[in-house]
């Protein structure tokens, strides 16, 4: 006698796994399919917000050791070992080291370049703006300590340059409405835009360099600071100089 096979069974176009039908929580009919199907969606939803957290906390480690003491001579072991997890981890969200310093430094300049651009927004005289956008600047620069800097120059130089034409690219693209602000509101000399930005985004590339750091014994703050006060003056008329001034000495309008 032959038996008939009997099949296993279907449900909304899946295939159930052999024996189901005995699990106390099998899946019968559409309702039951829909649960499982929302289940599995509220699985994937938690897997994912545990896998943001996890980068999120490989990344914030690196940014806050990467720019204190440099990236070369911090191994992903250390990481992991200081993480309390495993390279494997590390390895699934950052495929190398360089792509962690990649991240490192992409983290570190759009949060700077966001606060940027809320000053540049802000209903405020361009004095003001170029002030305080300075002064963002500067704790940017001072953020990175010089031996991350230099490992960026000597280990990669490519995600340097990455840095660096960023940079240019904002300066460029956010002084240039405060500068055309300053002189319609009668504060800035009529000097060229271009010319103003090629001077300041020079000034930037000189200072933040392993060989002036080494040779001139001025540290990135002074040097950086004596940077504002050569722009600041050599582009403001006398309107824009007394605001300067106050703003220099903590005095608000």
């Amino acid at each position: 006698m032959n038996r008939r096979k009997k099949k296993k069974p279907i449900i909304a176009g899946v295939e159930a796994f052999p024996g189901e039908n005995s699990y106390p929580g099998k899946i019968n009919g559409s309702k039951d399919a829909n649960i499982y199907v929302k289940k599995s969606e509220e699985i994937k939803e938690k897997n994912i917000v545990m896998d943001i957290e996890e980068r999120e906390k490989i990344l914030g480690y690196a940014v806050e050791t990467f720019l204190k003491e440099g990236f070369y001579k911090t191994t992903m072991d250390e990481i992991a070992a200081r993480l309390h997890m495993s390279k494997k981890t590390i390895y699934k969200y950052f495929p190398s080291k360089e792509e962690l310093v990649r991240e490192v430094m992409k983290t570190h300049m759009h949060l700077t370049m966001k606060k940027i651009k809320s000053h540049v927004n802000h209903q405020s005289n361009a004095v003001e703006k170029l002030f305080d956008i300075f002064t963002i600047v500067g704790e940017n620069i001072l953020k990175v300590n010089e031996k991350m800097i230099m490992d960026l120059q000597f280990y990669s130089p490519g995600i340097w340059k990455e840095v660096d034409d960023f940079r240019a690219r904002q300066i460029t693209a956010n002084f240039s409405r405060i500068f055309e602000q300053g002189k319609a509101e009668d504060y800035f000399l009529n000097i060229k835009t271009e010319i103003i930005l090629s001077v300041f985004v020079a000034s930037i590339r000189a200072i933040v360099n392993p060989d002036y750091a080494v040779n001139s014994g001025v540290s990135l703050k002074e040097a950086f600071m004596a940077i504002i006060e050569i722009l600041m003056n050599g582009i403001l008329n006398e309107k824009g100089k007394k605001i300067f001034n106050k703003l220099k000495n903590g005095v608000t309008k």
